[in-house]
């Protein structure tokens, strides 16, 4: 059994392109996984290669030698939450149901990155409901 959950990470201005990081058992923490990177690479917000990097880091941090249980695509993988959605060209983040990414990919809730960094753990939970 798992708990799997994706963060799609936005690689251009018209948002066609993009690569998604997967995780088969920490779906529950990936929004507070997340803010944890963006607060730690704040420094490379604008830079989608580096920034995809440290939040994969952080999403693996305890895992760096596993041969499961995280991936890399341009799919999506395997979910069972809100996409969260990564936009370094406007320093944003989102999250989008799994029903409302497979239409029209319509966020439910987005903010900047430093509103989402200043939210409390208990706030950053409630956004995954």
């Amino acid at each position: 059994m798992g708990d799997r959950a994706n963060v799609y990470i936005k690689d251009d201005v018209n948002s066609q392109q993009g690569i998604y990081l997967y995780t088969h058992y920490d779906g529950h923490d990936l929004p507070t996984i997340v803010k944890n990177a963006l607060a730690r690479g704040k420094s490379w917000w604008y830079d989608v290669a580096y920034l995809t990097r440290i939040i994969f880091c952080e999403m693996t941090y305890n895992d760096n030698s596993g041969l499961t249980g995280y991936g890399i695509s341009v799919s999506m993988q395997d979910n069972q939450h809100p996409i969260i959605v990564i936009d370094t060209i406007k320093q944003s983040i989102s999250f989008v149901s799994e029903q409302s990414w497979c239409a029209l990919q319509i966020p439910y809730k987005i903010m900047n990155f430093q509103e989402y960094i200043d939210l409390s753990s208990e706030e950053v939970q409630q956004l995954w409901k």
